[in-house]
């Protein structure tokens, strides 16, 4: 049951960031920055999909602890998606995790963080 909420939850999340970062030119010229506070599964999620996107995405969270189960979580939700979308070619699904995973940084240092931002993103849940 979860899996099935969060796949919907992803794709929508997905379908929504993905159309206000990348298809319009002055969205996409507009935020490259992006910095989302809260690194549980729907921050973590949101960094994904924001990242996917090809914006530089920093997770903020008060735990290192918090922000390395986010990354794993990350990782595996990318190589998912990436199966599903290059089926059996290596290459393409190994570049896809890394291209994302590049976009991607992880802080505990809020204030500094924020500064660098275009756009932020506040998990609650």
């Amino acid at each position: 049951m979860w899996t099935c909420y969060l796949q919907k939850t992803m794709s929508l999340i997905f379908s929504l960031i993905s159309r206000g970062f990348a298809s319009s030119t002055m969205a996409s010229a507009a935020i490259k920055n992006v910095t989302v506070v809260g690194g549980g599964l729907m921050g973590s999620g949101i960094a994904q999909v924001a990242a996917q996107a090809g914006n530089d995405v920093v997770l903020v969270d008060i735990s290192e602890n918090v922000l390395g189960k986010a990354k794993s979580a990350i990782q595996k939700n990318l190589s998912r998606v990436a199966k599903k979308k290059f089926k059996d070619d290596s290459s393409k699904i190994d570049e896809f995790i890394k291209k994302s995973m590049d976009h991607l940084k992880f802080s505990v240092d809020l204030t500094k963080t924020a500064e660098n931002s275009d756009t932020h993103f506040g998990s609650y849940c």
